[in-house]
């Protein structure tokens, strides 16, 4: 009885160690303590709730983003779009420099949770800050994200929930967008150019056996760098062009650091001395 009772308690650890790679994001991340990466096409447009024609203080802009190749940083493979993080953030600010300073969507409607509306999806905060990002997976090859022309289009039907990322409270997190407009010859603008970089927090998430270390970029305004459980490095975000139903694409890349959390990895380690010990109680 007790032999079965330890064989059963040890498997249960092992579970919650690795439940982590139990999802197609978790058997992409090495949970060693190596930094991996995310690399991203993103579609994205904005509300402009001002109506002045560019990204502005109190407009919202969302989308997402389509994970094409993941892995160790610098060693990523490609994974053919299998993961996205869809986001919605509301620009709250400008620096010195002009430079957008973005954070939670308080604009009724406009959220994250409104745009994921009737998806079967909804961005888990726990109540540690604002929900930014929805990273979900799709096991199969089709259908092909970047074909899609709405958030709606993301449905439990063919997605899976993977976690929720946004800007913890009391924390340093941040997006910062450095953009450019010019007249588009209509009357309107179109975009010359733009970059972004962010931090942020994982709120919530299905790896219960995992935690994230810090990882750290160069914040956009150069006024440091700063660490996070997930970066966003270096964005080269253009206009869409006038036949795409969003306003503006981009790439970038996600780091992040997952491991196995600490009390797991000790209860294990544990649970292998205990059984080695019996091994030898037992010669």
């Amino acid at each position: 009885m007790k032999k079965l009772q330890f064989a059963a308690f040890m498997a249960l650890v092992c579970l919650q160690i690795q439940s982590a790679s139990a999802t197609v994001l978790g058997s992409l991340l090495t949970f060693d303590g190596v930094e991996d990466s995310l690399v991203d096409d993103s579609r994205s447009s904005f509300f402009d709730n001002d109506g002045n024609g560019v990204i502005s203080v109190g407009d919202v802009v969302y989308g997402f983003a389509a994970m094409s190749e993941a892995g160790p940083t610098n060693s990523e493979t490609s994974i053919t779009d299998q993961v996205v993080a869809v986001f919605a953030v509301q620009v709250t600010g400008t620096d010195l420099t002009g430079t957008l300073l973005n954070g939670g969507v308080t604009t009724p409607g406009q959220d994250l949770g409104s745009l994921l509306t009737g998806t079967g999806f909804a961005p888990i905060d726990n109540g540690l800050g604002d929900a930014a990002f929805v990273i979900l997976s799709h096991a199969g090859l089709t259908p092909e994200p970047l074909s899609f022309s709405s958030i709606s289009d993301f449905t439990s039907a063919d997605w899976e929930y993977e976690a929720t990322l946004g800007f913890a409270t009391g924390s340093n997190d941040y997006l910062h967008v450095d953009a450019t407009f010019q007249p588009d010859g209509g009357g309107g603008f179109v975009l010359a150019s733009a970059t972004e970089r962010g931090g942020f927090t994982v709120l919530d998430s299905v790896f219960t056996g995992a935690k994230f270390l810090p990882v750290s970029n160069l914040r956009l305004d150069e006024t440091g760098f700063s660490s996070h459980e997930v970066v966003l490095d270096n964005a080269i975000i253009q206009d869409a062009g006038p036949t795409s139903p969003w306003d503006f694409i981009d790439q970038a890349r996600f780091r992040l650091n997952a491991v196995p959390e600490p009390a797991s990895a000790l209860a294990f380690a544990g649970i292998m001395g205990l059984a080695g010990f019996s091994r030898r109680r037992r010669k």
